[in-house]
């Protein structure tokens, strides 16, 4: 369930290609996507071998070739959740020291000052991702996994 409902808060922060910008106030586009990435990206540490993606430009184009248009901090939380599946994967790494996955999770539960906790989703899924860094404090990864089965890319993707 966790799993969903972070693919859901991430996918449904990019905008339709249709309607003109002026028309969506809040609407930006790709290259402004990127700098909101970026400037988040500036401000997070990866997990140890992760790297931040060279051009985290998004597709500029809609399947009409019409420009394709993103919410304001979808760029953000991209950077936001490709922070977090780094860390995720350390925590999930079993070749991974007890110390560095204790500090690991250290880092996870930083989630809770990120844009994409904040903003992106609400309080029950709040709920879900605190419940999800607790049951993995307490040795169960089951919901963590599946969330990085299902939404984290691996080192170098995006």
């Amino acid at each position: 369930m966790a799993a969903v409902l972070f693919a859901a808060a991430v996918l449904c922060t990019s905008c339709s290609s249709s309607g003109h910008p002026a028309q969506q106030p809040d609407a930006i586009t790709a290259d402004q996507t990127a700098v909101e990435y970026k400037a988040e990206a500036a401000r997070l540490v990866l997990s140890p071998g992760w790297s931040w993606p060279a051009d985290p430009t998004p597709t500029a184009k809609g399947p009409d070739g019409a420009p394709q248009l993103y919410q304001r901090g979808w760029g953000t939380t991209r950077a936001d959740t490709f922070w977090y599946c780094s860390w995720q994967r350390r925590y999930l790494d079993p070749a991974v020291a007890p110390t560095d996955r204790d500090a690991a999770l250290s880092q996870l539960k930083k989630v809770r000052d990120t844009h994409f906790y904040q903003a992106d989703l609400l309080p029950a899924d709040q709920k879900i991702l605190d419940d999800q860094l607790s049951h993995a404090g307490l040795g169960d990864t089951t919901d963590m996994q599946n969330n990085v089965d299902v939404n984290c890319p691996g080192k170098g993707e995006q």
